[in-house]
């Protein structure tokens, strides 16, 4: 309910709004669609179309984003989760950012008050959360993201096109953003904003990755990367990784030991220690 007041009290209108429920089984398609009849005179007001779906089967986030952006009709997408809550100056914010951009430039991103699962704030913001410095960083983004993810996924602003073009969200991975936002910056840049236009809620559900998850999924995300040599040495940092921690799957056991990185120094003794990792299993070693 909160998620939803949020963008119903924005300090414009005239936009749209697409809800996605993804087949939940906690009764919030119902209550989505008591607050849309309750709301209905206050939408119509300020102008703002809402279309709300409801899947009958789950399909996952990335695909429901994907959808989401086959299905908008304005120039510009951002987004908000259910957990979180916009303020009441983020769609006025979007408009001017993306209406004053430089060349090169296809979209913004900015910080985000932390609030716990009371709605309470806890007084950080998700960027110094995840970064060593409060400050945000400088363009290019590519060359700091590679080392971690810091971009609220909520806070961030695309034209539709630019999403089109790259494809849109890897409906294959655990986790959506980060992936988006390295393809992204190796060809445009995003407009910082300083202050933040919304709150993100921490709780138990941000994290349903485990470190294990989250080291498998960064293997594909890197290796789209392999082509730069940034890109190759965090590919490698990272499957250096997840054999200390011994979280070799088959599937990137196979991929490994049929890749041929050009320049990519410390890749064969990997590679040999990959082979190593099980001896048992050499189908998809032969030949090499």
């Amino acid at each position: 309910m909160e998620c939803l007041d949020s963008v119903a009290d924005q300090d414009c209108g005239g936009f749209e709004w697409i809800i996605v429920d993804d087949a939940s089984t906690d009764g919030s398609g119902e209550i989505i669609n008591d607050w849309l009849w309750r709301n209905s005179a206050k939408l119509r007001a300020k102008a703002i179309a809402v279309e709300f779906i409801r899947h009958d089967r789950n399909i996952g986030f990335a695909a429901t984003l994907n959808e989401i952006v086959q299905r908008a009709t304005g120039d510009c997408l951002c987004g908000i989760s259910c957990d979180d809550r916009l303020l009441p100056q983020r769609i006025s914010t979007v408009r001017r950012t993306m209406e004053s951009l430089p060349p090169g430039f296809v979209g913004g991103y900015g910080d985000a008050f932390l609030i716990d699962a009371t709605g309470e704030r806890t007084g950080a913001r998700f960027i110094e959360s995840h970064r060593t410095t409060p400050v945000i960083p400088q363009q290019p983004l590519f060359e700091t993201l590679l080392a971690g993810n810091f971009i609220p996924a909520p806070s961030v602003a695309l034209f539709r096109d630019v999403l089109l073009e790259l494809g849109g969200y890897d409906e294959s991975l655990p986790y959506e953003d980060y992936d988006l936002w390295l393809r992204l910056s190796r060809r445009y840049q995003l407009e910082p904003t300083d202050e933040p236009t919304l709150e993100y809620r921490i709780h138990g559900g941000n994290f349903h990755l485990k470190f294990q998850d989250w080291r498998q999924a960064n293997y594909w995300i890197y290796r789209k990367h392999l082509d730069l040599p940034s890109g190759a040495a965090r590919f490698l940092g990272n499957l250096k990784g997840i054999l200390k921690h011994q979280q070799l799957t088959a599937q990137i056991r196979d991929d490994v030991l049929n890749l041929q990185p050009h320049n990519l120094p410390g890749w064969e003794k990997t590679r040999q220690a990959v082979w190593e990792s099980d001896p048992g299993n050499l189908t998809a070693a032969r030949g090499l």
